[in-house]
């Protein structure tokens, strides 16, 4: 195969390859990977709304907002016991940066994810909050959801789904 045939795969694999997205979150970075080809998304969860609930900016660009008047910045992941506090602007912050990820493709191909707390677990999820999780991550465009809890996950790990079990847990429905 000569390096012609090789750069005409590549560019179809971007394209049109359904992209794979380990999102890890924390209450003050969300980042959103594209593991298939390495494109990283990360920034603060941070969400400016007006008094209409309108969304102004998200991650750090919603800071440069907090002077203006009937301006709010949200942090849906702030909460001193969970990972989520305000449904909502956490799906939206999720939604920005999944769509970061995803905007540079000539179809839109609704991606797989596999969501990954990193902070906040002790104890486990519970049932409301991995259902929470789940449609935050549907919310934002994602076809088919994973979440793990444990160690962070290789490439090579997410994209052959050989989810190492002896190292965490995995819930996939």
């Amino acid at each position: 195969m000569d390096l012609s045939n090789i750069n005409i795969k590549i560019m179809f694999n971007k394209l049109f390859s359904t992209p794979i997205l380990y999102i890890k979150l924390r209450e003050n970075l969300l980042t959103v990977k594209n593991v298939k080809n390495g494109e990283i998304y990360e920034d603060e969860p941070m969400v400016a709304i007006d008094d209409k609930k309108k969304i102004l900016a998200v991650g750090k660009q919603a800071h440069s907002l907090k002077t203006k008047k009937n301006v709010v910045i949200v942090n849906g992941f702030n909460h001193p016991r969970t990972i989520i506090n305000d449904f909502l602007m956490a799906e939206k912050a999720l939604q920005y940066g999944v769509n970061q990820m995803c905007k540079n493709r000539f179809f839109s191909f609704s991606p797989i994810a596999v969501i990954h707390p990193m902070e906040k677990i002790e104890g486990g999820l519970t049932l409301i909050e991995r259902r929470a999780l789940r449609e935050m991550a549907q919310g934002a465009g994602a076809k088919e959801v994973f979440i793990w809890v444990g160690r962070e996950l290789t490439d090579d790990e997410i994209i052959s789904r050989n989810y190492p079990l002896s190292a965490g847990t995995l819930f996939d429905h």
